[in-house]
């Protein structure tokens, strides 16, 4: 039981976010963060995650919740994909997914540009080259200790080159939408935590 406990066991794969609930789901910090209940990737009555800054400011969020943080590699997770919208207004957003610890943080390079409609995005977890370290450089610290040892998700308006991240991304006025943030297993890689503790279980009978 103590295993299941551990921040290393509390991602999981496969996970869905749909922010249903009318609430953040943990995400906070950074821009103006608020759960509208209707106008998701599912229309009228699904709710999904909005960022907005008012004036020039750092357009993001993080979350520190349990089902971020943890050891993505154990859990199986390859793929993350996540929905987008430019919603209010057209502000050639540039929005980067990041993971890791405040002390070692990888953002993936590709920018994802969303419209006024919802689209579907994807972040390889199993490439080094397709990210960069914004946080542990100095430190020796890997891609692989940033996965094995998360404690925070960010998702966040940051156009190329990357700043480290105690200088912080370019400043933007506007607004994202963000829905269905999904952990992808690739197939046969990891046992889900429910069939791991009883695995654990009949070991120690």
């Amino acid at each position: 039981m103590s295993l299941l406990c551990a921040p290393a066991l509390a991602v999981s794969s496969p996970f869905t976010e749909d922010f249903t609930d009318g609430t953040n789901r943990g995400w906070g910090g950074g821009a103006f963060v608020s759960s509208p209940v209707t106008g998701g990737v599912g229309g009228a009555g699904d709710g999904f995650l909005r960022i907005a800054t008012e004036e020039d400011a750092f357009l993001g969020s993080r979350n520190r919740g349990i089902e971020y943080a943890g050891d993505y590699i154990a859990a199986g997770v390859t793929t993350i994909k996540l929905w987008l919208a430019d919603i209010e207004g057209d502000q050639e957003l540039d929005v980067h997914l990041a993971i890791g610890r405040r002390t070692n943080l990888w953002l993936f390079n590709e920018g994802f540009a969303p419209t006024a409609e919802w689209s579907e995005f994807t972040v390889d977890l199993t490439d080094k080259s397709l990210w960069t370290q914004i946080a542990g450089g100095d430190a020796g610290l890997t891609f692989t200790d940033a996965l094995s040892s998360a404690d925070r998700m960010l998702i966040r308006h940051d156009p190329a080159p990357f700043a480290p991240v105690a200088m912080g991304p370019d400043l933007i006025t506007g607004e994202v939408g963000v829905d269905r943030i999904q952990f992808i297993p690739a197939p046969g890689s990891a046992l889900p935590l429910i069939g791991l503790a009883l695995v654990l279980a009949r070991r120690r009978k």
